[in-house]
């Protein structure tokens, strides 16, 4: 009896020793290492197969990039004006391409404008300025958004930008806008979007143009000059709006 009970006890051991052995084959040899598509919360990821060191952001129930407006403005030449906002402000949108039919009275397209731009979290008022410079018959836009690739806030935060001392001026037929631009952040931006939103005494929006600044370092004070061809129009210069758009690096 007590030598059955030793091989009964060997036979245990050797079985613990073959299935552990099998198992740590199976564990480094053959079970599949964690990926971002195994329906399995894993690898540090925050949620199901998103999130983490290693998977993109958990993105759902996040909102739609919004078109707030998208208008023809007509100073000399006309003037194509869309702008968005994103109501997600833990999530902005790194890249979003976008498609704007310019339409004459009919609703045919006279020109089709497409791209890629950015939108920060939270950010209302995006503005994107196109001159229809020779589209006399341009009357409308019909604008359509794609698929926006977002990422979080701890990433992609607006710059922090300030505008110094501006004014706007009339010379030749044209508003002249000037001032500085100035960076509030650490790193060198390559290029700097600064924009006018004008508008009429009464308050109407009635035109808008922008210029680039190319290579602002950190800290920085650069100087900006904006044209604007007024045609027929009365602007009120103290209503103007400033706007700038830069991504961040």
């Amino acid at each position: 009896m007590q030598r059955i009970g030793k091989q009964f006890i060997y036979g245990v051991f050797y079985l613990a020793i073959f299935g552990g052995l099998i198992y740590a084959s199976y564990f480094f040899l053959v079970k599949p290492a964690p990926t971002c598509t195994d329906r399995k919360q894993n690898q540090e990821e925050a949620g199901l197969d998103c999130g983490g060191p290693n998977c993109a952001p958990c993105t759902a129930g996040l909102s739609p990039v919004a078109i707030r407006l998208s208008t023809v403005l007509r100073g000399a030449e006309p003037v194509a004006l869309v702008r968005l906002a994103n109501p997600n402000t833990t999530f902005g949108a790194e890249r979003i391409s976008y498609r704007i039919e310019v339409l004459d009275s009919g609703d045919a397209a006279l020109r089709t404008l497409e791209g890629e731009t950015f939108v920060y979290p939270g950010e209302q008022e995006k503005n994107l300025v196109f001159s229809l410079a020779g589209l006399t018959d341009a009357r409308s836009l019909r604008v359509t958004l794609g698929e926006p690739q977002w990422k979080p806030l701890s990433d992609f935060s607006k710059p922090d930008f300030t505008f110094v001392q501006t004014r706007v001026s009339f010379k030749d037929g044209k508003a002249i806008v000037q001032g500085e631009i100035r960076s509030n952040e650490t790193v060198l931006f390559d290029n700097v979007t600064v924009g006018a939103i004008f508008f009429s005494e009464s308050g109407d929006l009635v035109g808008a143009s922008q210029t680039s600044v190319q290579t602002v370092e950190a800290f920085e004070r650069r100087a900006f000059n904006i044209e604007f061809p007024l045609g027929n129009l009365t602007i009120n210069p103290d209503s103007t709006r400033f706007y700038y758009n830069a991504r961040r690096p």
